[in-house]
């Protein structure tokens, strides 16, 4: 089997079992540069997730098979991308549980398309950041004589 190809846009996931908000949400998203996938239940969300290792996944809590809170509970042990949950479940504790069980961010619907392409803007841009970061504190850093190893911060 050959390698894929490198994808030059952002892969986005889309969790999402209302058919017409997928094709919204999707259409809306590709045309602001993403490549999208949508999975439109929980079992086969995680193994897409496993699979696919998307840039972000934007994940409904309701889903047939199993929910969100499952799904995020359980991709978490594999899956270090940022995850935004997209509900209409709009109480504190759906949110305060979202987050406690991994995800980045948490969002209700309806949803507004500028404010969901602004938040996911924001979480790949936070998740670049990190990753400059990390790849800079596993260097070592030399001018002449001296040396300094940029995680330890020690000589």
């Amino acid at each position: 089997m050959q390698p894929s190809p490198p994808r030059l846009n952002k892969h986005i996931m889309l969790v999402e079992d209302d058919d017409s908000l997928a094709v919204w949400i999707g259409d809306y998203l590709t045309s602001q540069g993403y490549d999208i996938t949508v999975a439109s239940n929980g079992i086969a969300a995680v193994e897409m997730i496993r699979d696919d290792n998307p840039d972000l996944v934007v994940l409904d809590i309701t889903l047939p098979g199993k929910d969100g809170f499952d799904v995020c509970r359980e991709v978490r042990q594999f899956y270090r991308h940022p995850i935004l949950m997209m509900t209409a479940r709009i109480e504190e504790t759906d949110e305060v549980l979202g987050l406690e069980l991994g995800a980045d961010d948490y969002v209700t619907k309806p949803v507004r398309p500028r404010a969901l392409l602004a938040r996911i803007k924001g979480l790949l841009k936070r998740e670049n950041t990190e990753v400059s970061h990390s790849e800079v504190s596993n260097q070592r850093i030399s001018h002449g004589q001296f040396s300094i190893d940029a995680e330890s911060r020690t000589t």
